[in-house]
C-alpha cells in the first residue's frame, strides 16, 4: 500500500495515471489518500518481464499472413511458457528457434531446410546486409552449440536464464528481420 499526503489537484494527476487499473483507493484521511496496487496490474507486469519485451508483438506479427501459421504455433509456445509461474525460459527458448528456423524455411522457399541452409539462400536472393546475415549465423551457431535448444529437443540446455532471454530476445529480432525481407520482395517471387 502506498499512502500520499496529496493536494486535490496531485490526486487528480494520480487519477489520471490509472486509478481503477492500477490502483485501489483504500482510505482518506485529512490530506491524504491511502491507494493499493491492484494484483492483477503486479500480475501483468511479471507478465511482460518488466518493461516492454522485444517479444511481445511477434505472434502478432506472425498472425497477420497466414504463410507464416506455423512460425506463429511456435511463437505461441514462447508465450505461453513466459507466461507461466514460474516462466520456463527453457521452453520459451526452444520454441523461439522453433519458429525463427520455421519462418527462415518460409522466406527461403526451402520447406526442408536448416536455418543455417535457409540463410545461404535468403543472402543469395535478397538484400540482407553481410553484418546482419553473420549476427543471423551467430545466433544459429550459438543454438547448435548447445544441446537441447533445436528440435524439440527435452535435454537441458544449462544455459543460465539471462542466456535463455537473450536467445528469446534475439529470435524475435531476428523474426522481425526476417519478416521484413519477406514483405519487401514482390507476391510473385515469394
Amino acid at each position: 500500500m502506498l499512502r500520499f499526503g496529496l493536494s486535490e489537484a496531485n490526486l487528480d494527476r494520480l487519477v489520471a495515471l490509472g486509478i481503477g487499473e492500477m490502483w485501489e483507493e483504500v482510505g482518506t484521511g485529512d490530506r491524504e489518500t491511502i491507494l493499493k496496487v491492484r494484483p492483477a496490474f503486479i500480475q501483468r507486469r511479471r507478465n511482460q518481464g518488466g518493461p516492454s519485451r522485444p517479444w511481445q508483438d511477434v505472434r502478432r506479427l506472425l498472425a497477420g499472413n497466414p504463410r507464416y501459421a506455423s512460425p506463429a504455433l511456435s511463437w505461441e509456445g514462447v508465450e505461453r511458457a513466459l507466461r507461466q509461474q514460474p516462466p520456463d525460459a527453457e521452453h520459451a527458448a526452444r520454441d523461439a528457434i522453433g519458429a525463427l528456423e520455421g519462418l527462415g524455411r518460409i522466406v527461403a522457399g526451402l520447406p526442408m531446410a536448416t536455418f543455417g541452409d535457409a540463410l545461404k539462400a535468403i543472402q543469395k536472393s535478397g538484400p540482407l546486409e553481410p553484418v546482419l546475415a553473420k549476427a543471423l549465423e551467430a545466433l544459429w551457431g550459438f543454438a547448435n552449440s548447445h544441446p537441447g535448444l533445436r528440435h524439440g529437443s527435452k535435454t537441458p540446455t544449462g544455459l543460465s536464464p539471462a542466456k535463455l532471454y537473450w536467445t528469446v530476445d534475439s529470435c524475435a529480432g531476428a523474426i522481425r528481420l526476417l519478416l521484413e525481407l519477406d514483405e519487401a520482395r514482390p507476391s510473385w517471387a515469394r
